[in-house]
């Protein structure tokens, strides 16, 4: 099963996905950032992602619109080279600051 962890910085808020980023935490994930509507800056950490599917691509993508409403940045962490791969391969390092 997956987790969201949440850190406060001083520019954002940063949401870290532990284990497999797939459908069950969409819920979880979605109430997660809109409870920070005033955020500067939103950091997804998917250094500890195992996997991410079509669903999760989709809530990064809903991140995103969400982001661009309020006037805010989204920032995909990433190391994990399996994701790093995918977020390539989808284009969302067109879509993304990927660090």
């Amino acid at each position: 099963m997956a987790s969201i962890n949440i850190a406060h910085l001083n520019n954002g808020i940063t949401l870290s996905i532990n284990g497999e980023f797939t459908f069950p935490i969409n819920r979880e994930f979605r109430e997660t950032y809109s409870a920070y509507p005033k955020s500067s800056h939103f950091f997804v950490d998917l250094n500890n992602a195992s996997y991410i599917d079509s669903a999760g691509l989709g809530m990064l993508l809903r991140l995103k619109e969400f982001a661009d409403k309020q006037g805010t940045k989204v920032t995909l962490l990433c190391t994990n080279q399996e994701v790093l791969a995918l977020l390539t391969t989808t284009r969302f390092d067109k879509l993304f600051t990927i660090e």
